[in-house]
């Protein structure tokens, strides 16, 4: 197994069908919706012109089998928009050293933190690897934040929340990870859509 850089167009292109196969594989296995990723091709083709350094994939026998995407990255802050492992390498460590290695190439270029958002399976690599979770419940339309306060029987103590015309988001301070919080929100707040994003101070 080795660590590589996207060093071309054409990689770029492999790597990008990698990830999102990966996703996609996982969704219709899992019975998770599925959500299309062709606005990200931009932002990591901008990341490959402007530094392909943090764009890396782990290569087994000329074939790529794990990958970081970055997006967003900043002087003082990136975003992780998906770490993926091929399936049959799982369980072996490979996110973990992927996680590592991309840590360690943004700390080197002054990046202070890093974000990403995570489906509840994929939440223990993080919690593994050092990440705090937040619990972040949105809606949309009708719906709005105060409903999500309401539904809140966990007392769950408010970090920060948004509200617009047409959407807003409440995020919760959390010590853990639950499923089952997950489906209680989703059942008692209209429109409400949950998940655990995780930040990490490097």
């Amino acid at each position: 197994m080795e660590i590589k850089n996207v060093d071309s167009k054409e990689k770029l292109k492999e790597y990008y069908d990698f990830f999102t196969k990966v996703f996609y594989e996982d969704a219709v296995e899992y019975n998770e919706h599925y959500y299309p990723m062709f606005n990200t091709y931009s932002k990591i083709s901008e990341q490959f012109e402007k530094d392909n350094s943090l764009l890396i994939y782990l290569e087994n026998e000329g074939e790529i089998v794990g990958t970081v995407a970055i997006k967003d990255v900043s002087d003082e802050e990136a975003t992780i928009y998906a770490l993926t492992v091929e399936k049959k390498y799982r369980g072996k460590g490979y996110s973990s050293m992927l996680l590592k290695e991309i840590e360690k190439r943004l700390k080197s270029k002054g990046v202070k933190r890093i974000s990403l958002g995570a489906r509840i399976r994929a939440c223990y690599v993080y919690l593994k690897n050092g990440y705090t979770p937040t619990l972040l419940v949105q809606v949309s339309d009708f719906a709005t934040t105060d409903l999500i306060k309401k539904a809140n029987k966990y007392n769950y103590e408010v970090v920060d929340e948004y509200q617009n015309e047409v959407c807003g988001a409440v995020f919760y301070k959390v010590s853990k990870v639950d499923e089952e919080v997950i489906k209680y929100f989703e059942s008692n707040v209209p429109t409400a859509h949950v998940s655990y994003i995780f930040t990490k101070e490097i």
